[in-house]
């Protein structure tokens, strides 16, 4: 096999990722002790959203074979995020970038590929960190269903005054 082709679901973007990043792709690998394909494995996946999203999944692959992080994590375990890795991510803490890092996410977890799962996951966690509800309905772009007589309903039967709330 020759290489590796993600493609979004509706076909509208795609990227090529290095071969030598299979291990790390379980669901890719575990789909290959099926079938034995010749020249490319054409693999669509959901969630996503614009041809950056795989850039950055090609670019993350690249970088994870050309200079390899060191261990596998377990899922509980913090990750030292430094080097590369670290700039990678600091790129998509800003606004305008934080779309990428969810649909990183979604990606990761859907392909199996642990390591960038994992640290995705622990800088969204960062990003949530100390946020108020409205601040979380703003960062994932949910609406405030709730009325106002239902938030105090729910601050009442949780024994909470709204300023506390918000803390």
């Amino acid at each position: 096999m020759e290489k590796v082709v993600i493609v979004s679901e509706d076909g509208c973007y795609e990227t090529s990722l290095p071969i030598e990043i299979l291990p790390s792709l379980k669901t890719i690998s575990n789909m290959l002790e099926d079938i034995a394909p010749e020249n490319e494995v054409r693999m669509p996946v959901p969630h996503v959203g614009s041809q950056k999203t795989l850039d950055l999944l090609r670019e993350y692959a690249e970088r994870d074979v050309a200079e390899p992080l060191e261990h596998e994590i377990a899922s509980a375990e913090k990750i030292a995020i430094e080097g590369w890795e670290k700039e990678f991510f600091e790129r998509l803490e800003r606004v305008d970038e934080q779309t990428y890092l969810f649909q990183l996410v979604a990606i990761a977890n859907y392909l199996e590929y642990n390591r960038l799962y994992h640290t995705a996951c622990q800088k969204v966690a960062h990003l949530i960190e100390g946020k108020t509800p409205e601040q979380l309905r703003e960062l994932f772009g949910m609406p405030d269903d709730l009325t106002a007589e239902e938030k105090e309903r729910l601050y009442a039967e949780n024994g909470l005054l709204p300023a506390e709330a918000e803390l």
